[in-house]
């Protein structure tokens, strides 16, 4: 079983797009947990439309996490901000990197890319992955 959890805060206008894509890929054994900072939007609302576990906690995406970390039912997490879009065959990666063996020894992260070509959004997106791959320091941002 793998648990999504998902620390959100006033982000009703980027989670339906995130839910969608796990929503669309996502096997049968995925528990998806909404910890919510306190949204004064309808953040708790687009999450309960997806069937998400919806928990309250503490304003903090580090509290947030350690919360949904308790909470979480499945022995696999994935930790995911709401304004990140798994690629579309994330369940297949996910699926693979959960059946091997040394993987319970380590953390996973996605390849970091952005929505936008510019040379700015280009030099992060290639610095963030060296730094990543050769350094082992994975922003939150590419999902742990």
């Amino acid at each position: 079983m793998l648990t999504i959890i998902i620390p959100t805060l006033n982000a009703e206008n980027i989670l339906k797009k995130t839910l969608n894509r796990v929503q669309a890929y996502a096997w049968e054994d995925v528990e998806v947990l909404v910890v919510d900072g306190g949204s004064q939007d309808q953040t708790l609302h687009v999450a309960r439309g997806f069937q998400a576990t919806v928990i309250t906690s503490p304003a903090g995406r580090g509290q947030q996490l350690a919360l949904g970390a308790q909470t979480a039912r499945g022995p696999w997490m994935l930790f995911l901000h709401a304004d990140t879009q798994l690629p579309p065959d994330w369940d297949l990666h996910i699926g693979k990197f959960m059946s091997a063996h040394r993987s319970t020894e380590r953390a996973a992260y996605f390849r970091l890319a952005f929505d936008d070509d510019s040379s700015g959004s280009n030099r992060v997106t290639i610095l963030a992955n060296w730094r990543a791959q050769n350094l082992g320091l994975p922003y939150g941002d590419q999902g742990l």
